[in-house]
Formats: structure tokens, C-alpha cells, sequence
């Protein structure tokens, strides 16, 4: 468990606001809500991705706002697609069911998948010009199948570009997309703001980041 516990500690804290694109992804969320513009959620559908849907409900909790124009799915095969996590078919049948107008820019936000989804993400951005993609994820980078960064998908993975500290250890998939909320809320709201009304909001979000982190060290 001395394992777990360097995955919870203020230090490690510190190396996760050093995960690329932490400042590139919160702008692409910023600027979206800025906008009023529909943003999908799409986690796995195993533990991990249960509890980062647990965490983006309870950033959504806080941010009233963006939850006006949020949608929150598990992801799950669609016609058959037998790839995992993202898939166009999915993304089609979400865009169709929440009646999201296509012809509008819109988000679409991974947690705890996505990472190796290359085939799909291309299906994606032919199929709906004018979404953008922000990949969050915790699994290993594959050269042949990892998502192409470009204008409009960003990758934010601990795995991905790794720092020195991210090159020996990892955190869960709840955690990361938990990094990158908690940040666009600092933003929104301020650190102040934040603690004086949301504290027990916030102390959720950490236990959350916990016992992901626990369960997947152990799994």
C-alpha cells in the first residue's frame, strides 16, 4: 500500500498539474462553455469509468452551467462496432437521441477510454466536421492505434508525452478526468469561491480519486 499512498500524496498532486496539455484542454472546456456549446461525456463502463461518471457528476453539481448542456453515457457497442470506449456510432446515436445540432460546434470529452481509438476518431471528425475531442485517459499509448492530436482533438493522459514522475507510476482513470475538472472549476470559480461553498463537493471528488486509484492498482 506504500504504493497507493504515493499516488495520493501532495507531491503527486503537483506532478499531476504537470500532465500535458492540462492548460490546452481547459482552454478547449473553457471555451465551449463560454460558447454554449453541448459537451458529451463518454466514460468506460467498467469500475474505474463508474466512478469517473461519479466525479463528472459531481464537477456538474458545482458547474450548474455547463450541466444545462451536458450529457453523461457510458460507452457501449452501437450496430454491431465492436471497437471499445469511443465510436462513431455511439457518438451518432447520442447527437441523434439529445437532439444536439450537428451543423453547431459541440464537445466531446472521454474519460478512463479513448487513448488507442485512432480508427474511430477519424470516423468521428469525417462524420461530424465540427466536434472537438478531448481525450482523457490513463492507459498506455499504442503507436500504431493512439489518436492523432490536431486542431481540434487534444490528448490529456498521464501515459501520454509522460513526465519523469508519469514514466514509473500512473493514477486512475476517475483521477484524470478529475485533474482536468477540478482545474477548468479553479478557473471558473476561483480557489476561494471553491472552498468557502463546494468544499464537501471537493471532498468527494478527492475520496473518489481514492478508491479509484486503490481499485486499480489492485486490478
Amino acid at each position: 500500500f506504500k504504493e497507493i499512498e504515493k499516488i495520493d500524496t501532495a507531491y503527486v498532486d503537483k506532478e499531476k498539474q504537470k500532465i500535458n496539455n492540462l492548460e490546452q484542454a481547459t482552454q478547449m472546456i473553457l471555451e465551449s462553455i463560454k460558447n454554449g456549446e453541448k459537451i458529451i461525456f463518454i466514460t468506460d463502463y467498467d469500475n474505474d469509468g463508474s466512478l469517473a461518471q461519479a466525479v463528472i457528476n459531481e464537477y456538474l453539481e458545482i458547474d450548474k452551467k455547463v450541466a444545462e448542456n451536458a450529457f453523461v453515457e457510458y460507452a457501449q457497442s452501437i450496430n454491431g462496432n465492436p471497437n471499445r470506449g469511443i465510436t462513431v456510432d455511439h457518438v451518432e446515436l447520442i447527437v441523434k437521441s439529445k437532439e444536439i445540432d450537428e451543423n453547431k460546434p459541440f464537445l466531446l470529452i472521454t474519460a478512463d477510454n479513448g487513448i488507442n481509438s485512432r480508427e474511430e476518431q477519424e470516423k468521428i471528425q469525417r462524420r461530424f466536421p465540427n466536434v472537438k475531442m478531448i481525450i482523457t485517459d490513463h492507459h498506455n499509448p499504442d503507436d500504431e492505434m493512439v489518436v492523432v492530436e490536431n486542431e481540434k482533438t487534444i490528448i490529456f493522459n498521464p501515459r501520454h508525452k509522460p513526465t519523469d514522475f508519469f514514466k514509473k507510476f500512473n493514477i486512475s482513470g476517475a483521477t484524470t478526468i478529475g485533474v482536468l475538472l477540478k482545474n477548468v472549476l479553479k478557473r471558473r470559480f476561483g480557489t476561494k469561491v471553491l472552498e468557502q461553498n463546494y468544499a464537501k463537493n471537493l471532498e468527494k471528488m478527492s475520496t473518489l480519486f481514492k478508491v479509484s486509484n486503490l481499485l486499480d492498482y489492485v486490478n
